[in-house]
């Protein structure tokens, strides 16, 4: 039986017998397990807790992921304002995941531990002047049905290399004897900004699923060291319809991690449309 603890009484009645007054000089006993129900007295709540335990269970396991959604929000809340973005609500699904650009920066990983991170988000409107530079079609992302481009300098520091923005940029033609390398051929710095060549808002789970899925083919691509090979790697993975099945296979198991991610990609859709 969960333990008990006292409350005034203020319109309450025991869930056992329904009596609005309590023998236990004026206070009731209140389930401190799930707080939400009440007794007059322990024999009340003894009596009653066979048939309330399995809904106290529950209620609590609500209650603890309440709290747990709750610290995540605050958590997104101050990541947003750190990066000087507003949000108008705390809530994950209305949050700002989209906008003109999605841009992604290599940061240091802190206190020496070597290696770089990426800092990815949103920006609603790309500087003025921005479209001045020359952008990078993106021609694996075209080959796949989602049409990108990119832009690197001056969005950002130089000096770290950006191994993302390397993977955007393979060459996906099987005709091509630099098939699963990167036009960037290493030399890819600093922050960049990628785009939809429609001028259509972009998510970030859409660009981080068209990331993924070129991950989990690159090394097989660059293991395919004969023309029959890479063609028949490229009409079996590399089209629209492979990466809109991968993609709907990609958000099923993002979504089910927890229940903020489902949140997020609960209404993010597939960017490729099929005919």
């Amino acid at each position: 039986m969960a333990p008990i603890t006292s409350i005034n009484s203020n319109e309450r009645h025991c869930a056992t017998c329904k009596c609005t007054k309590s023998a236990n000089e004026g206070r009731f006993l209140i389930c401190s397990r799930c707080k939400t129900v009440s007794y007059c007295g322990k024999e009340c709540q003894a009596e009653d807790w066979e048939g309330h335990k399995d809904a106290c269970k529950a209620a609590k396991n609500a209650a603890k992921e309440a709290a747990k959604k709750a610290a995540y929000e605050a958590k997104i809340t101050r990541t947003f304002a750190s990066m000087g973005m507003k949000t108008q609500t705390a809530k994950p699904e209305t949050l700002i995941y989209a906008g003109e650009a999605i841009c992604i920066t290599p940061i240091p990983f802190p206190h020496g531990q070597g290696g770089i991170g990426y800092q990815v988000h949103p920006q609603l409107k790309l500087p003025p002047g921005s479209h001045n530079y020359p952008w990078t079609d993106l021609e694996v992302s075209k080959v796949l049905g989602f049409p990108l481009r990119l832009i690197g300098s001056p969005l950002g520091d130089t000096t770290l290399p950006h191994e993302q923005a390397e993977l955007l940029a393979i060459e996906p033609d099987p005709n091509s004897l630099k098939f699963g390398k990167s036009k960037f051929d290493g030399h890819a710095r600093g922050g960049i900004a990628v785009v939809r060549v429609d001028g259509e808002e972009l998510h970030m789970n859409q660009l981080d699923a068209m990331i993924k899925y070129i991950t989990e083919n690159q090394e097989i691509m660059k293991t395919a060291n004969d023309s029959k090979a890479r063609k028949a790697l490229a009409e079996k993975s590399l089209t629209p319809a492979a990466f809109a099945k991968a993609f709907e296979r990609i958000k099923a198991r993002e979504s089910a991690e927890s229940m903020q991610a489902r949140a997020i990609w609960n209404d993010v859709e597939c960017p490729v449309k099929l005919v």
